[in-house]
């Protein structure tokens, strides 16, 4: 009885495994309703900066309403976020270094959680050469056969080693607190 019980536990374990693993599906990210904006404060006024340019790919696996992930990376060019203001844009890519670092990259390794339902994935981001992990608030949604994420996680900028931006002979501050939005739809590669 026991060795029956025992043979049966490791089948469904392996059935289990073999679709987490087999079952993971490669997916490419869309420029369809991608947005990237980042949130933050200054002494003068609240203020964005959005991207709508990042290339990336995703292993995901759904199983009813359960979604695994084994590897999502999201790499954006540091100069395509924009605040429509030519003079915060280059405040903002001194403070980023964009000419020696010219890409954002965000790794999130594996996760699991349920379609439709907020949940917490741990991710590390890389800014300006340095990389941190991150805790983002994320929804994933099943569209067709293809992946939407929303996500947002809020940081110090001294934390990638970043100094605030200033300007007007430092009169304005830029606040040391961002959030960061994103908004991607994956899609199945064919």
């Amino acid at each position: 009885m026991k060795t029956l019980l025992a043979k049966t536990l490791i089948f469904l374990l392996a059935g289990t495994l073999s679709t987490q693993v087999w079952g993971q599906q490669p997916y490419q990210i869309s420029t369809e309703g991608l947005k990237l904006e980042v949130h933050g404060t200054s002494t003068l006024h609240d203020w964005e900066m959005v991207s709508d340019v990042a290339t990336g790919t995703a292993q995901f696996a759904v199983q009813g309403t359960a979604f695994t992930l084994s590897r999502l990376l999201v790499e954006m060019p540091s100069e395509s976020i924009k605040s429509g203001t030519s003079s915060m844009d280059d405040n903002a890519y001194e403070a980023l270094k964009t000419e020696k670092f010219p890409k954002i990259r965000l790794v999130i390794k594996e996760a699991e959680g349920t379609l439709n339902q907020e949940g917490k994935l741990v991710g590390t981001l890389t800014i300006a050469g340095v990389s941190k992990d991150i805790t983002f608030t994320t929804t994933v949604t099943q569209v067709g056969s293809d992946i939407r994420t929303t996500g947002k996680a809020a940081f110090k900028l001294t934390d990638f080693a970043i100094d605030p931006p200033t300007a007007v002979f430092g009169t304005i501050k830029t606040g040391n607190e961002v959030t960061l939005h994103i908004e991607a739809l994956f899609k199945e590669k064919k």
